[in-house]
């Protein structure tokens, strides 16, 4: 999904993002805690808000230009 809006983040910071949202503490995460990352409204979806405020969050800001490519 990053790499679609033009965005690298590295490898590590992504195993640190899913050793955070792992549960289990194992690096490993299903639907449910990706969802709970970024799903802040818990309405199933995840909006372009929440999208932006992940990104804005690793310190990738993503214009509304990026954001519309993809939709």
């Amino acid at each position: 999904m990053l790499r679609n809006l033009g965005i690298e983040v590295s490898d590590e910071l992504i195993d640190e993002l899913i050793k955070d949202a792992s549960k289990t503490g194992n690096g490993l995460i299903d639907e449910n805690d990706f969802m709970q990352v970024f799903d802040r409204d818990d309405n199933g979806y995840i909006t372009r808000d929440e999208l932006r405020s992940a990104l804005e969050m690793i310190g990738e800001p993503v214009t509304d230009a990026q954001l519309n490519q993809n939709s």
